[in-house]
């Protein structure tokens, strides 16, 4: 009970603010408007480059974009594509940035470590780790990163700020050109505001000694506008060992021109530090001898560095339209982690008959556990040319698009053993240059007013270069002749346990090349609200360079086909119903034991989305449901062989959203999301299964005067004891087992009720 006396107190602050902010009498000058501006092409002469991008290339028109319910029947490529604006994601109480991407159908973001590190997410039966299977971008610039310390595709959102966003366009399946590496399960893309139409500032209190800032300002500078964004951020957090997490972000953008000749140049900056709260061992919290909020590895943690610039230029003429975007990044990221804690060393790497074999650590015993470090630098530049265009075949029109994707890194990525973030020893070091040039075509045909087709064609080439840097003489012993454990202590572990890296001192190249055919058919009915659509698409994810060896290829290729249907009654309700299967020729799964995304053998995935939204003024209702399965095609004896089964590991399967809210009346908004979890097979054979899980938060605006408000935001608000996320694999730890290495459920707690206060200026 202790516990929640901070949170009754801010309960009761905030209640008094409330009340005493809605009888206080507002000052005499003109209130703030709530105008939200968006470009989507005109109904009659929709143009969409891709499923995802709904712009015209001719002609643009502005309108008012206020949530999910746009109607994009005529304009969408596929049943499980849309756009979300910015007024549908204020109405959604956010405890974490990534949580932005929940308005996305079917889509959930959760956390197993510190706010710092980027998310977890689930989607079509896909565990996505950090980012295996999913395209993430912001301004059509790639945030996925390829061979990544920490795993295949990672994605950290933390430097988005969800109040500068215009809108997030997303699609399902690997149906769009625009989008290569990474969109097998779908894509998303973040875009900020040119022109931000007032300044903001806010500051928010909350639980766990959580401090928000922001300051966002927009001016006119040399005949464009300019707008500045500064924004600083701490939290604690409920844990035994506090989070202590600092996160500073900026953003300064500038742009000019009008839409048929408008270049905008963005530059933002992020950074942030915090300690890790990551899964714990539930039998050790069942015995008494761990918190659930407690750690075995106080230490852990992670620093986070993002720089980027980018400019994109758009000149619009009466023939169609050209795009052009530039960008140029530096990131870095130190994580450490100990997720096996006392977990005995095996110097041949096969399996323990009581739990999982430790291949890349010497003995803990003598280290003080199993943490390591992750480390990883890259430049990352790349461009993008599109060119739109109007054509006919006769008269029957058709909208084309041609485009570019040029992508390059240049990264040195890093596996070191630690001990309270000291390095004892280099387990990997690689430098890895990743190139990838992707030309695509674009084609939509109006055969009849009921009858469209689209057809897509994208090929990305691939070049990597692997140069392993690991040093083979650690601490005076030479480990390529080691055959066990040596050094002090035995801290040691030969570099023939090691399975990172293609070879110490050698230096490889990889090549390969996939063809993405993508088409759609697409029925609309004379006189209907509504349409139907057959999709298919190939699509791929890359595969981290440390492990490319015969066997392992560098692109897998993933093939999905959809039947979906998209009814909708003005913008006032809409509904889309999918229908969907995809195989892929590697299956990646999350490896606990070593922390990195593994290839695994094929698999195969199905299921059904059912998504609706209405906007009834004052009400709005969204709610989204989604069932799916994923299976191996063959018996899978990687993830768990004391487990061997079908089942891939930490598939989400069922997932349920319901957001319910009332738009300012008397000046009061009211918000409530209702977000459900279903159950997880955590082994391959199904044995063990993570349980479903229900989280309700609520959100309450009091609308002053002049652009002002408060908000008192309410998250787990029925105190629920239940994981964010669940793993099943083998640790050890004195004091639980007799010290035995043993399999056990690890899990990350959800955070408990908590309550944060929000005032807003803005005019």
């Amino acid at each position: 009970m202790k516990s929640l006396m901070p949170l009754r107190v801010l309960a009761l602050a905030g209640a008094c603010v409330l009340e005493a902010a809605a009888r206080a009498d507002p000052p005499v000058f003109p209130a703030g408007t709530d105008l939200y501006f968006g470009i989507v092409p005109q109904a009659a002469s929709p143009t969409s480059g891709t499923s995802g991008t709904l712009l015209s290339p001719v002609q643009m028109n502005v309108i008012t974009i206020k949530g999910r319910a746009a109607n994009l029947v005529g304009l969408a490529d596929s049943a499980a594509s849309g756009r979300v604006g910015q007024k549908d994601i204020a109405e959604r109480p956010l405890l974490r940035p990534g949580e932005v991407l929940e308005a996305v159908p079917g889509l959930l973001v959760t956390q197993h470590s510190g706010d710092g590190k980027a998310n977890q997410y689930f989607t079509r039966g896909f565990n996505l780790d950090h980012g295996t299977d999913f395209s993430f971008n912001m301004d059509g610039i790639p945030i996925n990163q390829p061979t990544n310390a920490h795993g295949e595709g990672y994605s950290d959102l933390n430097f988005v700020i969800p109040e500068l966003i215009r809108s997030v366009s997303y699609t399902k399946g690997p149906f769009d050109v625009e989008y290569g590496d990474f969109a097998t399960a779908g894509s998303a893309n973040f875009t900020y505001e040119d022109v931000l139409p007032r300044y903001i500032a806010e500051l928010t209190m909350g639980s766990f000694g959580y401090q928000r800032a922001l300051a966002a300002y927009p001016m006119a500078l040399w005949g464009g506008d300019e707008v500045y964004a500064l924004e600083v951020a701490s939290y604690d957090g409920p844990w035994r060992v506090h989070e202590d997490y600092k996160k500073y972000n900026g953003y300064v953008s500038y742009s000019r021109g009008p839409a048929d000749d408008h270049l905008s140049v963005c530059f933002s900056a992020y950074q942030a530090s915090w300690n890790a709260t990551n899964q714990t061992p539930q039998d050790a919290v069942a015995q008494g001898a761990l918190n659930e909020y407690g750690s075995l590895s106080p230490s852990d943690g992670g620093d986070r560095v993002r720089d980027f610039l980018w400019g994109n230029w758009t000149g619009r003429t009466a023939h169609g339209e050209t795009d052009v975007l530039a960008y140029l990044g530096y990131s870095h990221l130190d994580l450490w982690n100990d997720f096996t804690f006392y977990l005995p060393y095996q110097s041949s790497g096969t399996q323990l008959a009581e739990g999982l074999a430790q291949d890349q650590f010497a003995n803990p015993g003598a280290t003080g556990g199993n943490q390591f470090q992750q480390t990883d630098d890259r430049i990352r530049a790349g461009t993008t040319l599109k060119r739109k265009f109007h054509a006919a075949l006769g008269r029957i029109p058709t909208e084309n698009e041609v485009g570019l994707d040029l992508h390059g890194e240049d990264i040195l990525v890093g596996l070191y053993n630690t001990q309270d973030r000291l390095v004892y020893e280099t387990d990997s070091l690689n430098r890895v240059l990743d190139l990838d040039a992707a030309p695509y075509l674009y084609n939509r045909t109006d055969w009849t007013p009921w009858l469209r087709t689209v057809l897509g064609f994208r090929e990305d080439s691939l070049v990597t270069r692997v140069a392993n840097q690991t040093p083979a003489v650690q601490d005076g012993v030479n480990l390529t002749t080691a055959t066990g454990p040596a050094g002090p202590n035995a801290e040691l572990a030969p570099l023939s346990a090691f399975v990172e890296g293609a070879g110490v001192g050698t230096t490889s190249t990889y090549a390969a090349t996939l063809p993405e055919p993508k088409a759609a058919l697409i029925l609309r009915p004379d006189g209907w609200p509504a349409e139907f659509y057959l999709n298919f698409g190939q699509g791929f994810h890359t595969n981290d360079a440390r492990e490319l060896r015969p066997g392992v290829q560098p692109m897998v290729q993933a093939d999905s086909e959809e039947a979906g249907a998209r009814y909708a009654d003005g913008d006032a309700y809409e509904t889309t119903f999918a229908a969907w299967r995809m195989d892929m020729a590697s299956e990646m799964t999350f490896d606990g034991d070593t922390a990195q995304s593994t290839p695994n053998g094929p698999s195969v995935r199905q299921g059904l989305e059912w998504s609706n939204t209405m906007r009834i003024q004052p009400f709005y209702l969204d709610l989204d449901g989604a069932v799916s399965q994923a299976r191996f095609l063959g018996l899978d004896t990687v993830d768990d062989p004391l487990h061997p089964g079908y089942w891939v590991p930490e598939a989400v399967g069922q997932v349920g959203t319901m957001t319910l809210g009332m738009d300012e009346v008397d000046g009061w908004s009211v918000d409530t999301r209702v977000r459900y979890f279903g159950s997880r097979a955590l082994t391959p054979d199904d044995a063990v299964r993570s349980p479903p899980s229900v989280l309700v938060s609520l959100q309450v605006i009091r609308h002053l005067w002049a652009g002002q408000s408060i908000t008192l935001a309410l998250f787990n608000l029925l105190n629920e004891n239940v994981p964010d996320i669940s793993y099943y694999y083998a640790y050890a730890q004195p004091g639980v087992d007799n010290g035995l290495a043993h399999e056990a459920v690890m899990a990350h707690p959800t955070e408990p009720l908590s309550l944060r206060v929000t005032w807003t200026d803005s005019l």
